[in-house]
This record gives structure tokens, sequence and C-alpha cells, in this order.
């Protein structure tokens, strides 16, 4: 069943740089562990993304429209500095797999939002 509107998650996805391990976490609590069993997790890179669609092509994104699923307070850490640093957003950082689809948008520095052009009834 879904949330009501104007419902917030917190989330929260960590790695273990050393061991592959990964934590998720929703609103402080502990919902998932993991461990990578393949040496993907070991790169570097200066990309984050983040799914919409996660299963299938016709398994409905988060927000419609007129009821955009927000994504606030962006953060993340790396080995050289534990501490969260605030994650900039520009609107070239922003892309869509297919635009007739699945709408995004950039709000501000730290805020994009997302939605399903055709969500399933």
């Amino acid at each position: 069943m879904p949330p009501p509107n104007n419902y917030i998650y917190f989330y929260r996805c960590e790695i273990d740089p050393w061991t592959g391990q990964w934590s998720f976490w929703v609103r402080d609590t502990l919902t998932l562990v993991g461990t990578y069993t393949d040496s993907s997790w070991n790169t570097t890179g200066a990309v984050a993304s983040w799914a919409g669609e996660i299963y299938n092509y016709e398994d409905d994104m988060a927000g419609t429209y007129n009821d955009r699923c927000i994504f606030a307070g962006l953060r993340y850490k790396t080995i050289s500095n534990n501490n969260y640093q605030k994650f900039v957003i520009s609107q070239q950082d922003l892309s869509s797999d297919d635009t007739v689809e699945w709408g995004i948008n950039r709000i501000n520095d730290t805020t994009f939002e997302i939605w399903d052009e055709f969500p399933q009834p």
C-alpha cells in the first residue's frame, strides 16, 4: 500500500569499501544488508545513479506529473572524508532514459524531482 500524500521518507545507503558489504536504512531503521559478490563495488568514479524504474519497463516510477517525487538534501561521503558532504546537482547531471515515459527536473543545487508521464491505473 502506498504512503499517504506528502509522506516523507529518509533513506541512507552505505557501502564498506573494504568488504563490499552494503547497508540500507529507511527512516533510520536498518532494513537491508548485503554483500557484493564481484569487484564492481571497488571502483572509483564521479557518478551516482538513482533508479526509478527498477524491475521492468512497465513498473510505475515514483511520482506523477501533478504529484512529483522529490529527492532533497542529498549527501555523500568518501573514503578520504568520512563526513557527509552536500551533493551539488546541475541540470546537465540529470537525465532520463525515455523522456516520453519519465520526467526529471532540477529544483535547486541539492533537490530534483521525478515522475511517471503515464502511470498505470
